[in-house]
């Protein structure tokens, strides 16, 4: 059994695992990276999917963060764009729509006023919303091209170092040594040693163990069902991404169109959109059918539209928090180190300054 040495070992490919591992190669580190999933990206892994390539997905979005998004911009060279056609959607007593652009500060503020606890009194409410009009509207961002751009340039950024990449690999198990600040990393390819283990919030805890501390810590579960439908539909859409505010099924429906690899030869024929589902939706025999319904209803297709295909997906986020993260951190004698990636541009902001010194 093969039992070599890096100064680095990384469970994840994620784009942030990717960056961290660009960041210790160029420091000249020798950096392994794990992945049980067959393509480098992580949550953000592109899908090929109806016969179209590099499909986004899931849906994603970036919180505004300077330092990130001048990372993203004068580091990677992507081109962020901030969403122009992104709408909240509410529905009157009388069943019909009610849009608003989402970056407004009167959205964020019925939003809230809408979703809010029938405990809350409705003086409280009413604050609440003045308070919301009075502050700065939200905005998200994106990469022109979603995930497939990221991915791209995190490949060629990838080929261009000598980082050892094992893809389509399960870790079997992960034993850290207090003592001797040494860590065996055991996948069905081989043993892997290492003194600095790198892992983030999809990292599988019962692979974990320690010769000399009790790791008792316990991992979360929490589906977040997507579904993917592809249809034949000539017209333009206004509405390119919505946000559902009181809706049992969905929180968001964006048009993906132009996130797609080649998506010159589809656009202006073609619309394939993501679904983003509350945790409790299940495939059941109705929904495709109720999905399409909120499509019309927000506009986002024609009547005349047909649909082509569709994808159910069960999407899982990570089973580990920040707070696991930094209490495994502290356990393990400085052989473990996290990457907190539940906010992406958050993660990003708080690393750039460090990751700016070899990009």
């Amino acid at each position: 059994m093969n039992n070599r040495h890096f100064d680095k070992i990384i469970i994840g490919t994620s784009i942030l695992c990717c960056i961290e591992a660009i960041f210790h190669f160029r420091r000249g580190k020798s950096v392994l990276m794990i992945d049980k999933q067959s393509q480098i990206g992580g949550a953000w892994a592109p899908l090929n999917l109806f016969g179209l390539v590099d499909v986004e997905n899931a849906i994603h979005y970036f919180l505004p963060e300077q330092r990130a998004l001048e990372f993203l911009q004068t580091k990677l060279g992507l081109e962020i764009v901030r969403s122009r056609d992104k709408y909240q959607l509410f529905k009157l007593p009388d069943g019909s729509l009610f849009k608003l652009r989402y970056d407004n500060s009167i959205t964020r503020a019925l939003a809230q006023f809408m979703k809010a606890s029938d405990k809350v009194s409705l003086f409280s409410r009413v604050a609440r919303f003045l308070i919301n009009c009075a502050s700065p509207g939200p905005k998200s961002f994106y990469v022109a091209g979603g995930s497939p751009t990221m991915v791209s340039k995190i490949r060629q950024l990838i080929a261009e170092t000598d980082i050892e990449i094992m893809l389509s690999t399960s870790v079997k198990s992960v034993l850290i040594d207090s003592i001797s600040k040494k860590v065996d990393v055991e996948c069905e390819k081989g043993m892997y040693s290492c003194c600095d283990l790198l892992i983030t919030h999809g990292t599988v805890l019962s692979q974990i163990k320690d010769t000399d501390v009790s790791i008792q810590i316990t991992a979360k579960f929490h589906p977040r069902p997507a579904f993917h439908m592809l249809f034949d539909d000539a017209t333009k859409s206004v509405v390119k991404e919505a946000v559902f505010t009181t809706d049992t099924t969905v929180k968001y429906i964006h048009d993906i169109t132009r996130m797609v690899r080649d998506a010159h030869l589809i656009e202006g024929k073609q619309k394939l959109f993501v679904f983003a589902l509350h945790s409790n939706v299940t495939n059941h025999e109705k929904l495709k059918e109720e999905l399409i319904k909120k499509l019309l209803w927000s506009g986002m297709i024609s009547h005349s539209a047909t649909l082509r295909n569709s994808q159910w997906s069960d999407i899982y986020l990570p089973t580990l928090d920040d707070e696991d993260l930094k209490k495994l951190a502290s356990v393990s004698q400085s052989c473990i180190k996290t990457l907190q990636t539940e906010n992406f541009t958050n993660c990003i902001g708080e690393n750039a300054e460090r990751w700016n010194t070899v990009f």
